[in-house]
């Protein structure tokens, strides 16, 4: 891959993230139209965009932004006013700007004329208002009129701009800002040439160069920084408004007041008088730092110029973050695995030999290397909050779509999931929300006849309990039908007990095929989702369960663990087998007597506290040899709030876990979600909690639990 290459790629995972930005504060505007700072936080990322997307080698992609950017600057103004025309043809914008981003040649061409529409439709908007020549070229634009640094209609500035050394590395050539900036008024230069290294040690890659620049402009400070807004995160910039008539110009420093004198001496601004008197009198800026303590006498006497000398007083800047592959970190990911589990091995060989002198070094390896697999796992973890965020766009097309009004409300969009969970977590989230706007909310008039506010709302929320994050999606529509689930269910060719409780109807809902909706639609009704959503959510070790009720809505919650890479684990042993509990769903440990079951008809069910769990005996499930023995343990899960009972031989302790995949052939082993080593270097099965309740519902009659087994469904 070449520099231009690697640069476009840099661009698109950089535009994809300022689009999710865009779209977040347009749908905050159509919210509140009147609030300037949500109308601000949408021009600073279209304008980085643009800027971006030119530096980048994707003119058009910048040339379209700056159209779209015209008529934001003219919102800005209140020349135009925010509408649902404007916001409309606003995302219909972005959906352009993502198809350019795409390497289809094909559909860039076939969208050329899409582009022409979207820009005729912004000009007659600025029509409509009485704007005329919104979109100007570059050649036709007029000069901007000498400005006088001294009227009370102009403001201006004095700005340090220091960019950060790597910004060639992303794409960004200074001077087409210092250009920019020209272009709002009167602007004079002085660069900054302290840092630059002997020749031998120049990095012809990095920037060494800063500067100072004294603005006059009718502009007023947002434009300033509009100017910086694309590298204001991996450069230093400090923009100050000063007062600048002739009563105030001492104020300023020796050498920006010299340099703005001169230039307005060579323009006419002032005369040759007047620049003599401001200077004349005026205490040196080193003598100045000498008394304040910033620099020594030495250093004056020694040759400092006084621009390396203000540069001594400050503390450079140096970049917070960096951009790092994924591919990089999963590598990572894995070594860090690997050095845990030879962590435990030494561990385990340590302990067998006697030596006093390994225990404290063996120790600060365990630390260290805990303290190690800890931040690499963080570094992976970001605020599900970037998700949320996708699905407002979504549910604001859909329910347009649908003539339905529905507000999406977010909250704990700072809980932190891995990126490997979050990204296979979009496509449940969807279908569920998906189901809540097309049969779950009613349009308005339906709800105002029923008493509710003609706005319906989807509520989703995370929160961090433990080593799991539960995710809510809860709406406040029609609620979900027990009757109707199982008349479904019926006409499907199940049998069902009576008994059944109202939550284990609802998870009749996640068999394939089964639909509450009266008719088929293009979003949903043909049963084909939910039974995904479950594969999906057991896949990442979670769990899901559903409550509803009927008038009033429906809550879905869904229960993941932090990471997939490394997890809590409790090891048990049955039959010289070793098999990984995920600690998440542990609720107690208890001993049971094997004789005492077996006189009470081998019912495999326990009573604990007058709470009947059954039993499912690893040894019967996956079929192990040998004799159970006398007094066996086991181990209470709680599984989208079914209680179960792991029965095997021997407790062994917690485990730190590195999970590894299980490889093609045992990929769809039922009960089983990957292997580890232990620290002898043995292998361990992972369960998987929900595949192995499965597993024991679909067993023979005979060996199965009966209280588990009858409990929930057969089919015919």
């Amino acid at each position: 891959m070449n520099k231009s290459d690697s640069l476009k790629n840099i661009f698109r995972q950089e535009a994809s993230e300022l689009i999710a930005d865009i779209e977040e504060n347009l749908l905050n505007i159509e919210k509140d139209p009147e609030n300037k700072d949500f109308l601000d936080s949408l021009f600073r990322p279209m304008h980085t965009l643009k800027g971006s997307g030119a530096v980048s080698g994707f003119n058009d992609i910048a040339d379209f932004t700056h159209n779209i950017e015209t008529v934001l600057d003219r919102v800005r103004s209140g020349l135009i006013p925010v509408t649902r025309e404007l916001i409309d043809l606003i995302f219909k914008s972005i959906d352009q700007i993502k198809i350019m981003l795409k390497e289809d040649k094909a559909a860039i061409s076939e969208s050329k004329n899409t582009v022409s529409d979207i820009i005729s439709k912004f000009e007659k908007l600025a029509h409509d208002n009485n704007i005329q020549e919104i979109f100007e070229t570059q050649e036709t634009e007029p000069e901007p009129a000498p400005l006088n640094p001294c009227s009370e209609t102009n403001k201006n500035y004095t700005i340090e701009f220091y960019p950060g050394p790597e910004i060639f590395a992303a794409g960004i050539d200074p001077l087409l800002l210092i250009d920019e900036l020209r272009e709002l008024g009167l602007c004079m230069v002085e660069a900054r040439m302290s840092d630059i290294p002997i020749v031998h040690s120049i990095d012809p890659e990095k920037c060494y160069l800063s500067w100072n620049f004294t603005l006059t402009t009718s502009c007023g400070i947002d434009a300033v920084k509009d100017v910086f807004m694309f590298v204001e995160h991996s450069s230093r910039i400090k923009i100050q408004e000063i007062e600048t008539s002739r009563e105030t110009l001492s104020d300023l420093s020796e050498q920006g007041l010299f340099f703005l004198c001169e230039k307005l001496l060579e323009t006419g601004y002032i005369t040759a008088y007047e620049f003599n008197e401001t200077m004349s009198g005026r205490k040196n800026i080193s003598d100045t730092l000498v008394d304040a303590g910033v620099v020594s006498q030495q250093e004056v006497k020694s040759g400092l110029s006084t621009s390396e000398i203000i540069q001594k007083s400050e503390k450079g800047f140096k970049d917070s973050t960096i951009r790092v592959a994924l591919d990089k970190l999963d590598h990572l990911v894995n070594l860090v695995g690997e050095l845990t589990i030879t962590q435990s091995q030494i561990t385990r060989i340590t302990s067998e030999v006697k030596d006093a002198r390994l225990r404290k070094p063996l120790k600060t390896a365990e630390r260290l290397t805990g303290e190690l697999r800890n931040i690499i796992l963080s570094v992976r973890m970001i605020p599900i909050g970037t998700t949320f965020g996708k699905f407002r766009r979504y549910l604001r097309d859909m329910a347009n779509k649908l003539e339905k009004d529905i507000e999406l409300i977010t909250a704990g969009g700072d809980a932190e999931l891995d990126k490997t969970v979050i990204e296979k977590l979009n496509d449940p989230l969807i279908h569920i929300i998906r189901n809540s706007i097309d049969h779950g909310i009613e349009k308005p008039g339906e709800r105002e006849k029923k008493g509710k506010s003609p706005k319906g709302t989807i509520k989703l929320s995370a929160v961090q309990k433990g080593s799991r994050v539960c995710i809510n999606i809860e709406d406040d529509g029609t609620g979900l039908d027990p009757e109707k689930i199982l008349l479904k269910a019926e006409k499907m060719g199940l049998s069902y007990n009576k008994d059944l409780s109202e939550k284990e109807i609802f998870n009749l809902l996640f068999l394939p095929g089964l639909s509450t909706s009266e008719q088929i639609t293009n979003l949903s009704g043909r049963g084909v989702g939910m039974d995904v959503v479950k594969k999906a959510v057991d896949s990442l070790h979670g769990t899901i369960q559903i409550n509803s009720k009927k008038g009033h809505g429906t809550n879905i919650e869904i229960a993941l663990p932090l990471t997939l890479a490394i997890i809590d684990g409790l090891m048990i042993e049955t039959g010289g087998n070793f098999f990984i509990l995920p600690m998440g769903m542990v609720d107690k440990c208890i001993e049971i007597v094997y004789e005492n079951n077996k006189n009470q008809g081998n019912r495999n069910i326990i009573c604990i506290k007058k709470e009947v769990i059954p039993l499912i005996p690893l040894r019967e499930i996956f079929e192990i040899p040998g004799k159970r023995p006398d007094i066996e343990q086991v181990v209470i899960i709680d599984a989208e709030n079914f209680k179960a009972g792991i029965v095997t031989d021997r407790v062994i302790g917690d485990h730190q876990t590195v999970v590894k995949p299980l490889g093609k052939t045992f990929k769809n082993a039922e009960g089983l979600s990957g292997a580890t080593f232990t620290g002898d270097g043995n292998i361990a099965l992972i369960l998987d909690i929900p595949g192995l309740i499965r597993c024991a519902q679909q067993s023979p009659a005979d060996k199965t639990p009966e209280y588990l087994y009858t409990r929930i469904f057969n089919k015919k």
